[in-house]
């Protein structure tokens, strides 16, 4: 639900040398003076004794310049952040950083008002009065038709009847009434290299033509200037509306409702505030909807909608909050109740969540839920009473009957317990093996108590298949069934189900055996470390989560989705979406019930960026996984290298005789294992591993974008190529000082594979690189994953650097030392000896 926000934001930023323009000091202004708010400030409270208690909504944008630039220190948004000028309404041709800004105070608010017919008005504080006379003639200068301007209560207002936004766009080229669709050149932002051509369709006949609600339509504007304040309005009697509730003090903040809203600890932290009557918003949208549809379906009975509700409903008003977080942004929304509930109904409603410890650690994206029987059951109660739904769900049961063999009373009634629905990596089925080249499967996972039914509806389905498709499609064996299909050659699963737990079942989509979605305890959803994080900022006691993995969403992407559509071309622009989007790294959210409150929360975790130079530059090999540091460290024989040798004598074009020396030659003489790495690939360019090994030596040797070059050829031979991804990502960070591009490939790496501890310990270096406080919980998992693995103690060391523990720094340091010195591993000791003399020399 962010991601589109966040886009138009960073489009609209402001640069830092924007400035404000001097303007005259003379204004409209009020009449008679009347008894208004106190002066402006960054209290939401200020701006709601200036609305109406008669609104249906009020969106309050605060537009303190210290929390939007907060917002700099993620990796989703560029540097110097500011206020994004789209959350003000400028009419057409009116710059909001020459014309607005400078005058504009500290919120701003939309209010939703309810007569004499439905509008959206703008109210906006005034930090400075002098500016607004620019504005007032930039707003004057940008419509067709003059202002009428005239009192009411002795407030000054300028009304502008409606025009169509084609007529002020072409005012000034006096063009015909029909003529070709032209290209509007359009004054790009100050940030912006060129101006953006948007096409303009073409003129056609008089605007009264064009539909109501269309965006061409016309539109009127009314302005009223008062001193700490702006309003604005397509409607004349909106702005009227609001000077009459401040008169008569009939105002929102006096509402015990919204006074409730803005006392929740939230509010005051939030970017933007939401609050809403929920009787009056339900009922407009109830309206809207009802609109909608009849313009949809003219002519067709539509189901009987109350007008209105009937005051009896258990919410009272509904509220929404945005703020920063110190690893991403949330969002949440929630329905206030008008009676508090017992606490015992709201812990038995709250769902346990376990079946999280049956999932893989890695996932595209995970949802669980429970009671999807007790749903069923109230949906199917639901149409039944509709005369006009019931036949609908019976003819739908009879199509189900024949397509697939049975129908939503043999599926549903037993899927009484919790479940999950996941898309997961995978190679073993249908869709990879297809031309579409995507590696996904997908699964749902569910807990019953009654496995007889079960059994016997998948069975039905068996059966069904059999018939339809032949035996040999079903493949039939202990606790496990698979649909299979041939696919260039070769069977590859369709369909597939099997029972994980005597009580819990799994049906998989595209994917190949159980086993891929079989775990152990240590690498379930549970223990995964952006699970951990993701969910961390929401309420633990929810109806379920939703999660997305935005490292291995973003490795879907560019290796299969964008080829899929572009081939291997890239353009600048996708570059930077990609390097965008990888900072991204989960969506989660989750449903919840406590005694106020029906709440949903949503939280994008973020990568943060550096707010200042890393002082450690150590030169450091980078942390490749397992089985890449055997190839270079403790491999070399006397022996070995012997053979090696001679097998080149004897076979010089031959690539595996020097990947076998340069195997073993890495330890003793890395430049001439180099070499021999140089000649196998002249040998065979398209020999696989030899780049993945080369950019690992290289990477040794400090020849940093030697390495990145042969991670990026290893990764176009082989996308599944981990170790080139974690080689890739440690010859950013160590060597670049680039740990925002290095933190993609880590994320990579990790979803190819996830039982690597030198994956995650790459990750903890680079978190910490990026300021990430808990950049340790994937050093830690590392020791989960492998005890002895002690380059973790290395990794970790540099990581509490980062993060300014000097103490805890040294002691990883010294304990990996010891084993660098026990082993006889001088390159890993020169290293390390060096990363403890710098440490301990710095301030």
């Amino acid at each position: 639900m962010l991601l589109p926000v966040l886009s138009a934001m960073s489009t609209f930023v402001a640069p830092a040398s924007a400035k404000a323009i001097p303007a005259p000091l003379a204004i409209h202004q009020i009449a008679e003076p009347i008894a208004l708010s106190p002066a402006a400030t960054d209290a939401p409270m200020t701006i709601g004794n200036l609305l109406p208690d008669s609104a249906i909504a009020v969106i309050l944008i605060d537009t303190t310049a210290a929390k939007w630039e907060a917002l700099s220190r993620f990796g989703i948004f560029p540097k110097d952040f500011s206020f994004p000028g789209a959350l003000y309404p400028t009419p057409l041709k009116v710059d909001f950083y020459t014309d607005v800004r400078p005058w504009l105070g500290g919120s701003i608010a939309y209010v939703y008002l309810p007569a004499p017919q439905p509008q959206l008005t703008t109210v906006a504080m005034v930090k400075d009065a002098a500016p607004i006379a620019r504005f007032l003639d930039q707003v004057k200068a940008s419509r067709v038709k003059p202002a009428k301007e005239r009192q009411y209560k002795g407030v000054t207002l300028l009304e502008w009847e409606p025009e169509n936004p084609l007529d002020i766009l072409d005012q000034d080229q006096k063009a015909p009434l029909v003529m070709p669709a032209p290209q509007l050149s359009i004054k790009a932002h100050p940030d912006l290299k060129k101006p953006v051509d948007i096409p303009l369709r073409p003129r056609s006949a008089p605007s009264s033509d064009v539909p109501p609600n269309s965006p061409f339509a016309p539109k009127g504007l009314a302005i009223a200037v008062l001193p700490n304040h702006i309003i604005s309005s397509p409607s004349v009697e909106a702005v009227q509306q609001v000077i009459d509730a401040q008169l008569t003090n009939a105002v929102l903040a006096n509402l015990p409702t919204f006074q409730r809203t803005l006392a929740r600890s939230q509010a005051a932290k939030s970017l933007i505030v939401a609050y809403g009557d929920y009787e009056k918003s339900f009922s407009a949208i109830l309206a809207y909807d009802i609109e909608q549809l009849q313009k949809l379906a003219p002519g067709i009975t539509l189901p009987q909608f109350p007008e209105k509700l009937s005051g009896k409903e258990s919410y009272e008003s509904v509220d929404g909050f945005v703020w920063a977080e110190p690893d991403g942004l949330h969002l949440q929304f929630g329905a206030n109740l008008k009676t508090p509930l017992p606490a015992i109904a709201t812990r038995e409603l709250a769902n346990p969540n376990q079946i999280l410890e049956q999932l893989p650690g890695t996932n595209y994206m995970v949802a669980n839920s429970r009671g999807l029987a007790t749903i069923w059951k109230l949906l199917t109660l639901a149409i039944e009473t509709q005369p006009m739904l019931k036949p609908k769900l019976a003819q739908f049961r009879q199509l189900s009957q024949t397509t697939i063999g049975l129908d939503d009373r043999d599926i549903f009634p037993w899927m009484d317990g919790e479940y999950a629905t996941f898309a997961y990596p995978t190679r073993q089925g249908f869709l990879p093996a297809t031309g579409l080249n995507l590696d996904v499967g997908f699964g749902l996972m569910v807990q019953t108590s009654d496995r007889a039914a079960a059994e016997v509806a998948l069975t039905k389905l068996d059966r069904f298949a059999q018939q339809k498709f032949g035996s040999p499609f079903v493949n039939a064996q202990p606790s496990f069934t698979s649909w299979d299909a041939p696919i260039s050659g070769t069977k590859k699963s369709v369909f597939a189900h099997g029972w994980v737990k005597p009580d819990t079942l799994v049906l998989l989509g595209g994917g190949g055996a159980l086993s891929e979605v079989t775990v152990k305890p240590n690498q379930t959803l549970r223990q995964s470390a952006n699970f951990k994080a993701a969910i961390a900022p929401l309420p633990t006691e929810n109806f379920g989560y939703s999660y997305v993995n935005g490292g291995a969403v973003l490795s879907l992407v560019n290796n299969s989705i964008l080829p899929m559509f572009l081939g291997t071309n890239s353009a600048p622009y996708l570059d930077e979406l990609k390097a965008s989007l990888g900072s991204i790294r989960s969506l989660s959210g989750t449903t919840s019930l406590n005694a106020q409150r029906f709440q949903t929360d949503g939280f994008m975790a973020l990568a943060t960026t550096r707010p200042e130079p890393i002082s450690l530059r150590e030169p450091e090999e980078p942390s490749v996984s397992s089985e890449s540091r055997k190839l270079t460290i403790g491999s070399a024989t006397p022996q070995g290298l012997a053979d090696s040798t001679q097998a080149i004598q004897l076979h010089p074009k031959t690539t595996a005789a020097y990947l076998g020396r340069a195997r073993v030659d890495a330890e003793q003489a890395e430049q001439a294992a180099l070499m021999d790495l140089d000649q196998a690939i002249q040998a065979d360019p398209a020999a696989a591993g030899v780049y993945t090994l080369r950019a690992n030596l290289r990477a040794r040797l400090e020849e940093y974008e030697g390495a990145i070059a042969d991670a990026d050829h290893a990764i176009r031979q082989d996308k599944f190529d981990r170790d080139a991804y974690n080689i890739r990502c440690y010859a950013r960070a160590r060597g670049l000082k680039d740990f925002k591009a290095a933190l993609p490939d880590c994320e990579t790496a990790i979803a190819l594979d996830s039982k690597s501890p030198a994956h995650y310990t790459s990750r903890c270096y680079v978190r910490a690189g990026l300021k990430d406080e808990q950049a340790l919980e994937d050093c830690e998992q590392a020791l989960n994953l492998d005890p002895d693995y002690d380059y973790n103690y290395e990794d970790r060391g540099l990581a509490k650097a980062l993060l300014g523990d000097k103490k805890g720094a040294l002691e990883d340091l010294q304990r990996v030392l010891g084993v660098a010195r026990q082993r006889g591993d001088a390159v890993a000791e020169k290293r390390i000896e060096k990363a403890i003399q710098m440490i301990s020399n710095a301030s």
